[in-house]
Parts: structure tokens; sequence; C-alpha cells
């Protein structure tokens, strides 16, 4: 269903900053502008690029690892009971 943002606004939003340098040395500048345009808005779990994709793909990754052991263990379990 459709709700326009003005009659329901988000409880939160994101911003994506491009840096040249490192990402984390960008944050008090940031936070500059920000409060420049509206004062009342916090800056927050400041993260960069790199952590998000890390903190997404991890967990998929272990998961992933762990389904895999399971299924070799499931292949081969009747060979090896077959081999004793």
């Amino acid at each position: 269903m459709f709700q326009p943002s003005a009659q329901k606004p988000p409880t939160s939003a994101m911003l994506a900053v491009r840096t040249q340098s490192d990402p984390l040395r960008s944050v008090n500048p940031v936070r500059h502008e920000v409060a420049t345009v509206d004062h009342d808005q916090a800056i927050s779990d400041v993260k960069t690029m790199e952590n998000l994709v890390e903190e997404e793909l991890g967990q998929r990754s272990l998961i992933l690892l762990l389904l895999a052991c399971s299924l070799v263990r499931l292949w081969y379990s009747p060979w090896l009971a077959y081999m004793e």
C-alpha cells in the first residue's frame, strides 16, 4: 500500500558519503554539514562500506560453510560406515 512520506515519515534514514581518504576521518565534517542543515538530526552508527559488507556477508558465509560441512558429512557417512 502506498503511503506518502509526509503522512507517515520514516523512523530513520541513511547517508552514504564517498571519500578519497580514510572514511572515518570524514565523520566530523559530515556531522558539521548535517548540523548546518538541521541541528536536530543526530548521526550515529557510523560504519565504513567495507564493514557493512563484511557484516552482511560474514554471517551468510558462516552459515554456508556450516551447511557445506554438514552436507559433506552426510554424503560420506554411508561410505565411511561401509569402509569399517
